[in-house]
């Protein structure tokens, strides 16, 4: 059995002031997409947490952006309403992954979530682009992490602490680079 080794960075703690101001950005941009949309905006939030995860709306792109590629469109979205979602850096805190155009004429942009160069595993954002509009946006975005990033184990030691993990038979080798990531629990809190 192989397995591929992750490093997993180390948490430290989020202070309360740093919350109640991601409220006040989340609040203005959910007011800003509000004018700028042509029609009503929903917004659908965790329970639990409140955090949005999905916003529907018909967003004119004229309203946020000159560009005239969709990937343009994109970066200038997160810009403008990105502190919905959390972001508040859109160069250093989104990656585009992927755009693909499916059979009903939507575009989707796919971006990666970094923290300091390093990938957030499992949190990513769309944005859905119908031919001049912003339709949607949704997704998962760990704002506010604040953690150390140099790795506290060697490729060496990483490899074998996530050979150790996977109950295996027989020989075990670990397979490509060992791999700094940061990983966020299902409370948001990340390591």
């Amino acid at each position: 059995m192989r397995t591929r080794a992750v490093v997993i960075v180390g948490l430290t703690a989020l202070a309360a002031a740093s919350n109640a101001a991601a409220q006040n950005r989340e609040a203005a941009a959910v007011e800003r997409l509000s004018r700028a949309s042509s029609g009503p905006i929903s917004v659908y939030r965790n329970p639990t947490t409140r955090v949005p995860y999905f916003v529907t709306g018909r967003i004119p792109v004229s309203r946020f952006s000159a560009s005239r590629s969709s990937a343009g469109h994109g970066g200038d979205f997160w810009r403008a309403y990105g502190a919905l979602f959390g972001v508040s850096d859109v160069a250093g805190e989104l990656s585009l992954r992927r755009t693909a155009t499916d059979e009903y004429g939507v575009t989707h942009l796919r971006y990666d979530q970094r923290y300091r160069g390093l990938e957030v595993v499992g949190r990513q954002l769309l944005l859905h682009l119908r031919g001049d509009a912003v339709i949607a946006a949704n997704g998962h975005f760990a704002d506010a992490i604040e953690l150390e990033t140099a790795p506290t184990v060697s490729d060496t030691g990483a490899a074998f602490a996530a050979s150790g993990g996977i109950p295996v038979r027989g020989a075990r080798s670990p397979v490509g680079t060992p791999m700094l990531v940061v990983h966020v629990n299902g409370l948001d809190l990340a390591r």
